[in-house]
């Protein structure tokens, strides 16, 4: 078996397992069987669902697995270092992505209202929010999901499939992400998150500006709820924009079009200087390796060599654009099959998830 296959093989199998916790605990708490620690039940299982079960799951067991220390793991899946404006890029990203995500999430909201479809059924009304439950709710709410959720897919789901084919790969860890949340309201915004995370993550070989903007996306939303029970500026301004976006039709659909064009625009433009940056920073960790090769090549031909017979070759060397861009493709298997049971493992992985997916929606709609 290829080491691709059994990297894929391996990544799935653990999949289906995290799926299964999932649904369990799921299905559980549905149930109202989990309750032990009343008020604190659900930081206590968000401890256990995003670092027992994602981050030991995709880190701990596949190098255990995979027969990889820990650092071939993160290596594997991507963990490079960003400089200091890749770091600042990724955080304009995250507030893009957090407006953005506000309209697409209404407009699928929307989509699913029409079919009968009841958000606020069984949500509780916040009235009291202090500070430090703010800070308590961003660790556990966009902190963990940041760095265990983007280990899971776009860390071991998205490095195992890249071989065989590159927007395959971000298709299917994107659907597995958007789905992983068993909820009908967030598996098409996050679906979409996770190919735009995805794509930047293959383009910038690196997995931080994702974590960077999902950290974003979801602290902001935190603090939004925050903002709203507090009275706070960041949301009287988004009400007030929603209110008047509601109060005139015309005006505020083309108002909506304008600001979404100019999002994505935005959108658009800090994304190629991001990957310009990761593409940059990776090309000089990558020149130097290459001339590390190449001299010690050199200096096992020239100790081969009769002493009056030595070069100094260390001012030959040469790197060429050509050869930095070569150590960047990554080749697509094209003739060997995935492994059967990778593959099983997969398919089964979305219909469990699938199933309680649907089921939310049905149980919206009853």
């Amino acid at each position: 078996m290829k080491e691709e296959n059994k990297n894929l093989k391996i990544s799935y199998a653990i999949y289906f397992l995290i799926a299964i916790c999932f649904v369990t605990i799921r299905m559980l708490s549905a149930f109202g069987l989990l309750n032990f620690f009343g008020t604190f039940t659900g930081y206590v299982f968000s401890l256990i669902v995003q670092v027992g079960i994602l981050f030991g799951g995709s880190v701990l067991l596949y190098s255990l697995l995979s027969k990889r220390k820990i650092r071939q793991t993160l290596h594997f899946y991507r963990v490079q270092k960003m400089s200091n404006y890749g770091i600042l890029l990724s955080i304009l990203i995250g507030f893009i992505v957090f407006f953005l995500n506000i309209f697409v999430s209404s407009f699928f909201n929307s989509l699913i209202r029409a079919f009968g479809y009841d958000p606020n059924r069984a949500v509780s009304v916040i009235t009291e929010y202090p500070v430090w439950l703010l800070f308590v709710n961003i660790f556990f709410t966009a902190v963990l999901p940041a760095i265990c959720e983007e280990f899971a897919h776009r860390g071991m789901i998205l490095s195992a499939e890249t071989p065989f084919g590159f927007w395959k790969a971000i298709i299917i860890s994107s659907l597995l992400f958007g789905l992983l949340h068993l909820n009908i309201e967030q598996f098409f915004y996050a679906t979409l998150i996770g190919i735009f995370l995805g794509y930047l993550t293959s383009k910038t070989f690196s997995i931080i500006p994702a974590m960077i903007i999902h950290f974003m996306n979801n602290a902001l939303s935190v603090f939004l709820t925050f903002s709203n029970v507090r009275g706070l500026g960041f949301g009287k301004i988004l009400n007030n924009l929603s209110a008047l976006i509601s109060g005139n039709l015309i005006l505020g659909l083309l108002f909506v079009v304008l600001l979404v064009i100019l999002l994505l625009y935005t959108l658009k433009f800090l994304s190629k200087l991001l990957v310009f940056e990761g593409v940059k920073r990776s090309a000089v960790k990558i020149r130097g390796d290459l001339e590390k090769i190449i001299k010690r090549q050199m200096f096992l031909t020239n100790i081969s060599k009769p002493n009056n017979e030595i070069e100094n070759t260390s001012s030959k060397i040469k790197i060429t654009p050509e050869d930095i861009k070569n150590f960047f493709v990554i080749e697509e298997i094209k003739e060997e099959k995935k492994d059967p049971y990778a593959v099983a493992f997969c398919v089964l992985s979305f219909i469990l998830l699938a199933i309680i997916t649907i089921f939310t929606f049905i149980w919206g709609v009853l």
